[in-house]
This record gives C-alpha cells, sequence and structure tokens, in this order.
C-alpha cells in the first residue's frame, strides 16, 4: 500500500495526473484498506475459507505470502487481483454453459464472493426463473433465497413471485411459520407485499387476536394503520363507554394521534356541551379549549355559544382574565366577537385606560380596534390633543392613515398657526412638503391660507422637477 501511495504521489509530481485525481485515487485506496480490514480476526478466515470451492489451491498459497510478507498490507483490491487469477475454468465455464458468459472481471469477482453456485442457478431455471440479470441473481443468493424458501413460498400458492419480491420477503423473514400462525387466525387473503408489510411493522398473530378481541371486524390495512400509528387500543373501552358507541379504528387512531385522553373527553362531556364529535373534541384540543375555559365562559353569561366560536376565542388567546378586565372597564355590552377582535389587534388593557384619560365622548369599542389596528399610540393621541384640543379621536385616526406625523404637524403648524387638524391631514393627503412651500415662498405667495395652497398643489400650476 506503501508503494502505491508513493507511485500515485511520483505522478502527480510528474504532471502525469492532476491533484484532484490524484486525491480520488489515494481515497480510494483507502477505502480499499478499510473494508479489506472489516474481515479481520476469525471472519476474514472464514470468508476466505467459503471460497474454496470456487478458487484454484494457489490462491491460497498466495494470499498467505501476502500476509507473511510485512513490507506490505494486504488490501481488498489484491485479494481481487488474486480471485480472478486463480478462478477455477470449469467455474468460468458453468457459468457461461447457464447463459453468462459475457461477464466482466468484477462481475466474476462478485459471483466468487458472494458464493454464487452453479446449482443454485440450475435450480432456479427448473422452477422458472431464466435469464435471471446477474446482478439480480446475486442480491438473492446474499439474501438467502434458497430453493427451500422457494419451495416453501410455492406451497402457498407463490408459484410465479418476481425475484425482487423472493428479496423483499426474505429481507424480512417472512418464514413458513409466519405465514402458518396468521392462516391459523383466519386469514386467506394473503399477498406477499402484505405478508412484508405486516413484517415491516411487526405485526404478529397475537398482535391480530388483540386489536380483533376489541375491533372484530378489523381488516388486516386497518390492523397494520393501527400498529402504524402506536395508538394505545386498550383504552378503547373507556372511549365506547363515553361515546355510547363503538368507535372505529379510524376514530382511535385520531384520538390517540392527538392525545385525547378519556379524561378530558369525560369532563367536556359533563358540562352537557351540545357538539360531541369526535372531530370536534380533537379540534378542542388541539387549540387548548379546556373544559375549564368553557365552564368559566359560562359563568360570565355565554351560555350559546357554538364550538366554533369557543375556538375562535381560545386560538386568539381571549382568556377569561382579558374578558373579566373589559368588564370591569366598563364594556359590559360587548360581544365576544368584539373582544376576540380587540386580542387579535393586540389592545390591551392599559391602552384602554389611557383613551379614558382624555375624556373622548362616545369612545366604542369599535372606535378602540380602528385605534389598534392603526397603530395610533397614546403618545401621538397626546401630541395631537396638545395642539387640536377639540380633536376627535377619527381625525387622530384620519391623521395616523394619511402619514401625518410629529415633525410634519410641527413644521406646518409654524407655518400656519391657526391651521385645523382637517387642513393639516389635507396637505399631507396631496403631499405639500417643505420644499413646495419654499417654491411659494421663492414666487412671492407667503401669505396664502392652507386651504389656498392645497388648491395650487392640486391644480399643478407649479411643478417640481
Amino acid at each position: 500500500m506503501k508503494d502505491q501511495r508513493i507511485a500515485i504521489l511520483e505522478k502527480v509530481a510528474s504532471g502525469e495526473i492532476a491533484p484532484v485525481d490524484a486525491e480520488k485515487a489515494l481515497r480510494v485506496l483507502d477505502e480499499d484498506f478499510f473494508k479489506v480490514n472489516r474481515y479481520s480476526n476469525n471472519s476474514w478466515i472464514d470468508w476466505i475459507d467459503k471460497i474454496a470451492s470456487f478458487v484454484k489451491p494457489e490462491f491460497y498459497i498466495e494470499l498467505k505470502n501476502y500476509e507473511d510478507d510485512d513490507s506490505q498490507l494486504v488490501t481488498l483490491s489484491m485479494i481481487k487481483e488474486l480471485i480472478l487469477k486463480h478462478i477455477k475454468e470449469d467455474y468460468v465455464d458453468g457459468l457461461k454453459s447457464l447463459g453468462y458468459d459475457d461477464l466482466d472481471d468484477a462481475e466474476l469477482v462478485k459471483a466468487v464472493i458472494h458464493r454464487l453456485d452453479l446449482e443454485f442457478i440450475q435450480y432456479l431455471k427448473t422452477v422458472g426463473y431464466n435469464n435471471l440479470e446477474f446482478n439480480i441473481l446475486v442480491k438473492m443468493k446474499i439474501h438467502d433465497v434458497t430453493p427451500d424458501f422457494i419451495a416453501e413460498m410455492q406451497k402457498f400458492g407463490f408459484d410465479d413471485l418476481r425475484p425482487n419480491i423472493l428479496v423483499k420477503m426474505r429481507i424480512h423473514d417472512v418464514t413458513l411459520g409466519f405465514i402458518n400462525s396468521l392462516l391459523e387466525c383466519g386469514e386467506e387473503e394473503l399477498t406477499p407485499n402484505i405478508l412484508v408489510d405486516l413484517r415491516i411493522h411487526n405485526i404478529t398473530s397475537n398482535f391480530i387476536q388483540k386489536v380483533r378481541s376489541y375491533f372484530k371486524d378489523a381488516s388486516l390495512r386497518e390492523i397494520q394503520r393501527l400498529a402504524i400509528s402506536g395508538s394505545n387500543f386498550s383504552r378503547i373501552g373507556e372511549y365506547n363507554e363515553i361515546f355510547g358507541e363503538e368507535l372505529t379504528i379510524r376514530d382511535l387512531i385520531k384520538l390517540e394521534n392527538h392525545d385525547v385522553q378519556p379524561d378530558y373527553i369525560l369532563q367536556l362531556k359533563e358540562i352537557g356541551f351540545g357538539d360531541f364529535s369526535i372531530n370536534r373534541i380533537i379540534s378542542f384540543h388541539n387549540h387548548n379549549v379546556t373544559p375549564e375555559y368553557i365552564r368559566q365562559l359560562q359563568d360570565y353569561g355565554f351560555n350559546e355559544l357554538t364550538a366554533n366560536e369557543i375556538i375562535n376565542l381560545s386560538s386568539h388567546n381571549v382568556t377569561v382574565e382579558y374578558i373579566r378586565e373589559l368588564l370591569d372597564l366598563g364594556f359590559d355590552g360587548m360581544t365576544l366577537k368584539e373582544i376576540r377582535e380587540f386580542r387579535i389587534h393586540n389592545v390591551d388593557v392599559n391602552y384602554i385606560k389611557n383613551l379614558y384619560e382624555f375624556s373622548f365622548d362616545n369612545l366604542s369599542p369599535k372606535l378602540i380596534r380602528n385605534l389598534a389596528i392603526h397603530n395610533v399610540s397614546i403618545e401621538m393621541i397626546q401630541h395631537i390633543k396638545g395642539l387640536f384640543e377639540d380633536a376627535t379621536l377619527k381625525e387622530i385616526i384620519n391623521a395616523t392613515i394619511h402619514g401625518v406625523d410629529v415633525e410634519y404637524m410641527n413644521y406646518v403648524i409654524d407655518l400656519f398657526p391657526d391651521i385645523k387638524l382637517k387642513d393639516l391631514i389635507d396637505m399631507c393627503i396631496h403631499d405639500i412638503d417643505k420644499q413646495f412651500l419654499l417654491l411659494l415662498e421663492s414666487k412671492g405667495l407667503i401669505d396664502l391660507n392652507p386651504r389656498q395652497v392645497i388648491k395650487l398643489k392640486i391644480s399643478n400650476v407649479f411643478d417640481i422637477e
């Protein structure tokens, strides 16, 4: 291996190969070394010994010489070369006679390593598996698709299984005993794919019998879905008692997937809530609607709520404490829809308390909601009220909508001390900025009132480039 690494480095130095190609070659060399060392100790000896019927005695003599030579390490590539050098001619001839006369060197080595014996290929031909691709043959051999296994499957009517299906059945341990145990459970419609699926999901005959003790008519597909879900079907008796009817496997899977406990359902039932379907209960659970939450809403007089209304309240974090705080502020007539909209737009109690300090008339839930929607801060209200004592909430909202900020208000009021809030908003709407006002001043128009300025702007008499 040392000599091989040196040879690669010398090729790089001479320019014969690029550095990137050298890196790949060195990586392959390292992988080759590590692969062969997987067969170390006893497993290494077993693996080598098992190919004795495919190679000549000289293979072992030459391999021992390599092993005794301390100056070099035995690699997988070296072993493959030895196999190819000492493969028995009668084995190669036998492969050719069975139709495999165009195998390349790599395929011949693979056939030996996996002990693809001629008898195995001949048997497959006798049971109808003719002209199989070489890689399919190897795969069947690797996964121990033996003549005995094929014969066992044929006893159950599986006469023409595709090779890949046979391999899959072998990989997942579909055995004669497993099939018999299913037949004893009364299963008759067994297909290779069903058998494989059952094994993949560790569904035994005992599991099937246990499920059917709760679900008498459960199909194998339903049992498979139940196994995949990991549902605790031992609780089905509790669920059936609560609902007053036998639930289906689909119902159980839904409840278990969403971790809906029997106690939770029982508490909802005790409240007397009318809409008691499984889907509704799951929706309640997913939106953190607790029985206690419903009970508290009822205590505040909300007795006729629909399930969707309750879910909407809970999903928007409308807590009972929040409702209580709003009612304590005097909003006795608020509907739950208005309360939910308050929560959606982040209207908190402190915001409302600060609004009360301005002594606005008709401070309705709708106005408060609109203030929150347009992000009208208490600081903005204070500033506008400081400049325009009689400003209404609608005007303040309008000013915010049209982008009137503190800097713009201060600048315009310095020029027009007696301006009305409505005119100031109109000036902002028509984009009357400092540049336009300076232009008017340069034209000698210094005694105009706000309405005249707005008209000039609308008329486009002075276009600013």
